[in-house]
């Protein structure tokens, strides 16, 4: 079957660009119609006279686009990451299907709550992490289920992404713990610019082509130097309960941007990707064998299409709520592992312009790409000032954040 498939757009700016971009361009031949495009600021959208040009209509909120009598077979929700539940749930709740940009929610209770609501309507969501969408990822993880690469030992990521003063100014939510009426937001690198890389080494670990594997517990050193709420560096080590180590650092607080650097061991082969190259995941063999797996960057543009076939043919998408919880989980897991510390104010350094200035630490690069080398955490380092040893967190039975009152989250 074939038929037309109405989508309603929940944001259009931003991130939701991208599907504007490519519903309007190429979309030709494949039976869908934009029928509604939500945002409380449409103006923003640059290409806002386009989709009236194609029969969308305007809403500021969705309950407004349901009141309205309005009806689509499937939502793309690409709005700030506390209102993913909600807005999944009313969208569920009207008998839509759901595709929404990751993480899947803020907290693990609200992703409970919408994997349940889907379960009840029989609807479809998928998350929006495209690698997972991509025949360079699935070929990975068929290698993986397989055997081909041998037992998984640890995977290792390292992100250096510098982000101006207006990378936090722009969006209220920016870096924020709650929203100014008190929802958790817990915005962070972990749980946004660079989320992608830690779901992957679950969801390449999965057991099965849709699932990802669980993680046991979770270890979190927690930094900023920006004047922020939430953290903008991070280094975590996490196991899953298989016992395969996965480790992270991430930094907005840099110079330069580096990464993402990949490394997953595996008994018989290394598996890396370096955006710096040639993009693509390369198996390593102890025998001196290699494998190109291809580049998986271009995710964005399957996602969409194969949302749009799960809705036509009622298929598990390749990338759904329970896929994408265990990231979630470490994020949770990770804010309750250690109250963020503040870089010592000697080693912060400013560049640029004052209209939007980048605040960095001096060799926090370098730190973390040793730590990165060497498997550790800043606090294992041992010769490293402003580090500060994080607690355990048990995620095997994790399913409300916090999972204690910790007075200092809020």
């Amino acid at each position: 079957m074939n038929e037309v498939v109405n989508v309603a757009l929940v944001g259009i700016a931003g991130y939701g660009y991208n599907y504007v971009n490519r519903l309007l361009d190429e979309s030709e031949g494949k039976n869908v119609r934009i029928v509604a495009a939500v945002d409380p600021y449409p103006q923003k959208c640059k290409r806002l006279q386009d989709l009236k040009n194609a029969g969308a209509k305007l809403y500021s909120n969705l309950e407004e686009f349901y009141n309205s009598g309005g009806k689509a077979e499937l939502v793309i929700i690409s709005s700030p990451i506390h209102f993913h539940a909600s807005q999944a749930i009313l969208a569920l709740k009207n008998d839509s299907n759901v595709l929404c940009e990751k993480p899947v929610a803020a907290t693990i209770q609200d992703a409970i709550e919408m994997a349940e609501t889907e379960d009840k309507t029989g609807k479809i969501v998928a998350i929006g992490y495209q690698w997972s969408y991509t025949e360079t990822i699935q070929a990975v993880k068929r290698d993986v289920i397989s055997g081909l690469l041998g037992k998984p030992i640890r995977f290792k990521t390292f992100i250096s992404w510098p982000r101006p003063a207006s990378y936090y100014t722009e969006r209220k939510w920016s870096a924020a713990i709650k929203s100014q009426d008190g929802a958790w937001v817990l915005d962070s690198p972990v749980h946004n610019a660079t989320a992608h890389y830690i779901h992957n080494c679950f969801y390449i670990l999965g057991k099965t082509r849709e699932i990802s594997a669980m993680p046991s517990n979770v270890q979190a050193e927690l930094y900023r130097a920006n004047s922020i709420s939430n953290y903008d560096t991070a280094a975590l080590r996490v196991y899953t309960q298989d016992g395969v180590e996965i480790l992270h650092f991430v930094s907005h607080a840099v110079p330069s941007d580096i990464g993402p650097i990949i490394s997953y061991e595996f008994e018989h082969a290394n598996v890396i990707y370096e955006r710096l190259g040639g993009k693509n995941f390369i198996a390593r063999f102890k025998d001196g064998r290699t494998k190109n797996y291809g580049d998986p960057e271009d995710g964005g543009k399957a996602k969409l299409w194969m949302a749009i076939e799960s809705v036509r043919t009622g298929r598990r998408p390749l990338c759904d709520i329970k896929a994408s919880i265990p990231q979630l989980l470490c994020a949770n897991g990770a804010q309750e592992s250690m109250e963020v510390v503040n870089f010592p104010e000697k080693l912060i350094k400013k560049q640029g312009s004052q209209g939007d200035t980048l605040t960095f630490v001096n060799g926090l690069q370098s730190v973390l790409i040793q730590c990165f080398n060497l498997g550790i955490l800043p606090y294992e380092h041992g010769n490293i000032e402003w580090s500060r040893k994080s607690k355990t967190i048990n995620l095997r039975d994790y399913h409300r954040f916090p999972s204690y009152q910790n007075v200092n989250l809020i």
